[in-house]
């Protein structure tokens, strides 16, 4: 049965010629990963080799686990003839593997393995073993064909000609950690927007913004102190912000680029400041103002001038009908932005302070299956509430004698700036996304996005 790979899985191949040294850097590698926890496979031994570009007279298989060797392949006129004690041994071996393995190496995969014989017949019960690390050494004629059967790429591929292939492994397999951690908080992350945030937003609650960017400034501090390197915190908020885009409810651009941008501020902040209680107060409180700045820096890429021009229109007919003096457009921003980068700088900050109490519970909740908030949407609504302001300006500058053709011109700009941001969001596509990262070799991101939306599935279920 064909199976595609797990998406926890960070899948690695090592590729070169025969007699590139795939094996014995895959050796050394298994030797060496010892110390990062449970290692399991097995590696492929060349006998003698009339020629060094010519498959060796037979082959045996380390097994990593016991150290046991066993006869693989021997060469003869014609072809190999296979060991078939050692095929046996190798499914009694791969039926019983350990869940959540560390590192799995298998070596080697080729030819027959591309046309689904050799050691293909191992493969689901190595998708069943769910390795965090699975290093393959691959032919490199076949790399090809061994992405086709197995269904998607390598996480990144590795050249045995380097000359560096164990210290590059060894690089990975220490850097693993950081990008499960940001999967894993990115995909609680998405969780808190398509439930508690899904609801704020569809009661219209009055300070979603100011209580969304709290909760995602403590995720976010106690995501980061957990991570070897800490700037990696930003794709937390990326990959929430992206699977805010396939909520079943609820609005959907404010909130992805709100989850977006504070992550941005949040980790500029901390880069600079440093990982401390001012780089995270700061980090906070820069969320927090952005969560109550956005709607009137997204309405005004609409309406331009016209968004002050008319609210002005509005503070002077106030005044002329009553004692009250309401402030400038500009002001009222500033002062919600305060109160707001206030509150969620103290939320952080104290989330710092307390991390080493926070960090087991919040992990706990992230790792809780929470599905997305189902609720009736229409999405004719959702695009009439942004539309909103716009009707509104549009009346109050008719009303002061603007001209209609100008007011044309103005609602027509809002139109193109609003559905711009939805044709960006429909053609989100995160298979589409982590085949590009692989391809431009960011397997760190293409995994933590790949094990988020795995979560994600499994929130769904």
């Amino acid at each position: 049965m064909r199976s595609s790979i797990l998406t926890a899985v960070l899948l690695l191949a090592v590729t070169g010629p025969i007699g590139s040294g795939k094996s014995s850097g895959l050796a050394s590698f298994a030797g060496a990963a010892a110390q990062l926890g449970l290692v399991d496979g097995f590696v492929a031994l060349a006998g003698e080799r009339d020629e060094p570009d010519r498959g060796a007279a037979d082959y045996a298989l380390h097994m990593l686990a016991d150290g046991r060797l066993l006869p693989l392949a021997t060469r003869q006129p014609i072809g190999y003839t296979i060991d078939t004690a050692t095929v046996q041994e190798l499914s009694a071996w791969v039926a019983n593997l350990r869940p959540g393995i560390d590192v799995l190496i298998l070596d080697e995969f080729g030819r027959w393995e591309a046309e689904g014989q050799g050691h293909w017949h191992l493969w689901d019960f190595v998708l069943a073993a769910k390795p965090k690390l699975l290093v393959i050494g691959v032919k490199q004629s076949a790399l090809v064909q061994i992405e086709g059967r197995m269904g998607r790429r390598f996480d990144h591929i590795l050249s045995a000609q380097d000359g560096n292939v164990v210290d590059a492994l060894l690089d990975i397999a220490a850097q693993r950690p950081d990008w499960e951690r940001v999967g894993k908080f990115g995909a609680g992350a998405g969780a808190l927007e398509m439930t508690v945030g899904a609801a704020l937003h569809t009661v219209k609650f009055p300070l979603t913004g100011m209580a969304m960017s709290s909760a995602q400034a403590a995720v976010l501090t106690v995501a980061g102190d957990g991570l070897l390197h800490r700037t990696r915190v930003v794709w937390v908020s990326f990959i929430a912000s992206g699977l805010k885009a396939l909520s079943p409810s609820g609005k959907r651009v404010g909130p992805m680029v709100a989850i977006a941008m504070q992550g941005l501020l949040f980790t500029l902040s901390t880069a600079l400041a440093g990982w401390n209680a001012v780089g995270v107060f700061v980090g906070g409180a820069l969320m927090g103002a952005w969560a109550s700045s956005q709607g009137f820096i997204v309405q005004y890429l609409m309406l331009g001038g016209a968004l002050e021009k008319a609210y002005d229109q509005v503070v002077k007919w106030v005044a002329a009908r009553t004692d009250l003096h309401l402030p400038a457009l500009l002001a009222l921003v500033a002062i919600a932005a305060a109160l707001n980068a206030t509150l969620a700088g103290f939320v952080a900050l104290t989330f710092w302070r307390r991390r080493a109490k926070w960090r087991d519970r919040l992990e706990d909740w992230m790792a809780k299956p929470r599905a997305p908030l189902e609720m009736r949407r229409r999405k004719g609504l959702l695009m009439f509430s942004l539309f909103v302001p716009t009707a509104l300006v549009g009346g109050i500058l008719l009303s002061t004698g603007t001209k209609w053709a100008d007011v044309a011109v103005l609602t027509g700009r809002a139109v193109g700036v609003a559905f711009l941001l939805f044709a960006v969001i429909q053609r989100w596509n995160p298979s589409k996304l982590i085949g590009y990262l692989r391809r431009k070799g960011k397997w760190g991101p293409a995994y933590a996005l790949a094990a988020a939306l795995e979560a994600k599935q499994e929130r769904s279920s």
